[in-house]
């Protein structure tokens, strides 16, 4: 009878310790749960939703839309398989921002050097954390620029909109517009009387991030011109996924979509700069007129570099050619993808 109680008292803490270790094995699978859930809801968000880009004056909270999943992947298939594709760059891609696939690529993932395609980036990143009319005075910044660099022929002490600013940078492809907005920007975000270098390190770690956020994760920027550095490089896909934001952007897409560009300082001294995207000048040889927006780039490191946009029959066509041997090039290689591309997108109608 003794052992019978023993038992019996024995049952409730039998019972008392498998509620415990149910507990605690249902506490577990939450837990995983949650963590499987919070590593879904962050790979998903990156990829699909909009990133809030940190932003000074009355802008704040201006977002840059990411990449969606169609661009960052490239199909298995693509339209131009199997096309004879005759083209001299060393790395290139062809996409169609209207469907969101990608039709043609060549080495779109070998890292490389962007020289002055950069500049999208740089541009980007100011107007996403300024207003348009936000007033930068030219500064001894301009001196860091190297005596090599195309340039905008800024004169320090001038003042300038930063949409004027960015069109001196992405037209002519002006070095000391890339220094000027990257020191002003930084001050921007810094406070007005930062150091010029701390300042200018400050906008490049802005862009870097931007860049992240609109997909090119494979990108490290260093210079705001593209000059050569070891570390400064990129690829096809990545350049690819910046030209396709400024595309989405009104003010971008307008100044790299205008041939010319008039600009006033504040104090109203007026200037044109001339776009050396020859796609977009009727006087060029290489004029073309389905063309509606571009960047282009060069050093010795990278060649002769160029992105582009053109649009025909309700399609809109990126291409980013890199690496092409002479200036022309650049031209003729982006010309013939996108022919190539809105001949396969015709014969699929």
């Amino acid at each position: 009878m003794k052992t019978n109680h023993s038992k019996r008292r024995a049952w409730p803490a039998v019972l008392l310790i498998a509620a415990v270790l149910a507990l605690a094995v249902t506490a577990c699978v939450l837990i995983g749960t949650t963590v499987i859930d919070r590593i879904h809801t962050v790979t998903a968000s990156d990829v699909s939703q909009p990133a809030t880009v940190p932003s000074v004056g009355p802008t704040s909270g201006t977002t840059a839309p990411a990449p969606t999943t169609e661009s960052t992947e490239v199909p298995t298939t693509l339209l131009l398989d199997g096309q004879t594709v005759e083209i001299t760059a060393r790395c290139a891609v062809l996409y169609d921002m209207t469907a969101g696939r990608m039709l043609y690529t060549k080495q779109p993932q070998q890292v490389c050097a962007p020289a002055s395609l950069t500049k999208m980036a740089v541009a980007a990143t100011a107007l996403s954390l300024c207003p348009a009319d936000t007033c930068l005075t030219v500064g001894n910044e301009i001196d860091r620029m190297d005596p090599e660099a195309s340039r905008a022929y800024l004169k320090k002490g001038q003042e300038y909109h930063l949409i004027d600013l960015a069109a001196a940078l992405l037209l002519p492809s002006g070095s000391d517009a890339a220094y000027c907005i990257a020191a002003g920007v930084g001050r921007q975000v810094l406070g007005a009387n930062a150091d010029e270098q701390a300042a200018i390190d400050c906008f490049m770690e802005q862009v870097n991030a931007f860049v992240k956020r609109v997909g090119a994760v494979s990108t490290h920027f260093v210079t705001p011109d593209g000059m050569p550095d070891p570390t400064h490089l990129t690829t096809a896909e990545d350049l690819l996924c910046i030209l396709r934001y400024c595309m989405q952007d009104k003010d971008l897409s307008r100044v790299m979509g205008a041939a010319r560009w008039g600009a006033y300082t504040t104090s109203g001294y007026g200037v044109t700069f001339q776009n050396t995207n020859l796609l977009l000048r009727k006087d060029s040889e290489y004029y073309y007129a389905s063309a509606i927006a571009g960047k282009t780039g060069f050093t010795d490191q990278a060649g002769y570099c160029l992105a582009a946009a053109a649009r025909q029959d309700g399609h809109t066509l990126l291409a980013v050619v890199l690496g092409t041997p002479q200036a022309g090039t650049r031209f003729t290689d982006a010309r013939t993808l996108f022919e190539k591309g809105f001949a396969a997108l015709q014969g699929k109608k």
